[in-house]
């Protein structure tokens, strides 16, 4: 997963100008000064994996439920095709006389 700013973030350049990183800005490592300052935002919370919406936390748990039962039916389906293909052939047109 993407690595983003969790905050709005101020970054602080040798020259004395500086950049601004919004929240929800994907960022790396190299946006920063150097490793440890980086390092030391992630630390303090202030980039990192983006939080899940509880809406989608529980659309992926439903999603999830329905995955299964889907593969259920079709563990069932392939049960019976199998078994039809077992079966012999019914003539689909009477014998004649």
């Amino acid at each position: 997963m993407a690595t983003v700013a969790l905050t709005n973030i101020k970054v602080g350049k040798e020259d004395g100008t500086y950049t601004w990183i919004d929240e929800g800005d994907d960022v790396k490592q190299s946006d920063f000064p150097d490793k440890e300052t980086f390092e030391q935002l992630k630390e303090a919370g202030a980039v990192g994996t983006p939080p899940v919406p509880r809406e989608q936390d529980a659309s992926a748990a439903e999603l999830a439920e329905e995955n299964e039962s889907l593969a259920a039916r079709v563990a069932e389906l392939e049960a019976q095709l199998a078994a039809a293909n077992k079966a012999p052939a019914k003539p689909s047109t009477p014998p004649a006389k």
